[in-house]
């Protein structure tokens, strides 16, 4: 996911320092669910995902895609 992560973090004018969060949140694992109800490689929140144009509903949870959930954090 790399360049994935150095993509839209120049796109978004950030240092692409902060693609090194992943693995420390998630391990990488983009269907990773966290203890206080965060999902995907980013850990994003309901709120958050919403908020920032991600559909997170009982049939669909963008979170875990690695492109839309990266465009979502940044």
């Amino acid at each position: 996911y790399e360049k994935q992560f150095d993509a839209g973090f120049k796109k978004a004018g950030l240092p692409v320092e902060l693609k090194y969060i992943a693995p420390a949140i998630s391990g990488h694992n983009q269907n990773a669910i966290g203890e206080k109800v965060t999902a995907g490689i980013w850990q994003l929140t309901h709120f958050q995902s919403v908020l920032n144009g991600l559909q997170v509903s009982q049939l669909i949870d963008e979170r875990f895609n690695p492109e839309l959930s990266t465009r979502a954090f940044t």
